[in-house]
Parts: structure tokens; sequence; C-alpha cells
């Protein structure tokens, strides 16, 4: 993609399309930058780190979030919560980073 005049890039899904002087251009990159998964830590109770979160949200408010840790082992672990003040502090804070404990019941209190 060394041609120019060049224009923005348009980055997506693992692919790459450049606007060039003489129309479109298309590559491929999965491979160049395809990263293994993360192992699921399927009985996660224990300490972990907020990845990222997702609140569903109803008439009245937001009804419950999907949470993803990290677990200090480098696992990954799915926590749910409908816990009302943990769905608050989740729409005025960050809470990415945070410590949480994951409980076996699949769901997780702030640390």
């Amino acid at each position: 993609m060394s041609e120019s005049p060049r224009q923005p890039v348009l980055v997506g899904c693992g692919q790459v399309v450049q606007r060039v002087a003489r129309g479109f251009r298309h590559a491929d990159l999965d491979g160049a930058i395809h990263r293994p998964g993360r192992e699921i830590a399927h009985e996660a109770a224990g300490p972990a780190a907020v990845e990222t979160y997702a609140l569903r949200y109803g008439r009245e408010g937001p009804r419950s979030a999907t949470v993803a840790c990290l677990r200090d082992d480098g696992r990954r672990a799915w926590a749910v919560s409908d816990d009302e003040q943990l769905l608050a502090a989740m729409q005025t804070e960050e809470l990415c980073g945070r410590r949480v404990a994951l409980r076996a019941d699949g769901t997780l209190d702030l640390l």
C-alpha cells in the first residue's frame, strides 16, 4: 500500500481498505494481526479485575450488567449483576481495572 497520494484508511475486522488515486485497494491482514483468545475460567470464584462491562436497560433504567473480568492468572471470567448500587456506579464511574471478588454463583462484588 505504498501508492500515493494516500487518503484516510478504513480499518475493521482485520481488514484494511485504502483509497488510492486509482480507486480502492483491499488487504486482508487477519493473519498478521490475529491474536489467540484468552482461556475461559469456568470456575471463576476469587479475585479479578474488570476488563469491560455492558448494561442492559429497561423502562426504569439499568436492569442488569454483564461483566468481563481478568483473573490474576490471565484467564477471562464472566459475571452478571442486578445489584442497584453496582449498576448505579457503572453509570457514573469508570470500573475498568477495578478489583472485584467473583462469586461461585456468577455474580461479583467490588473490592
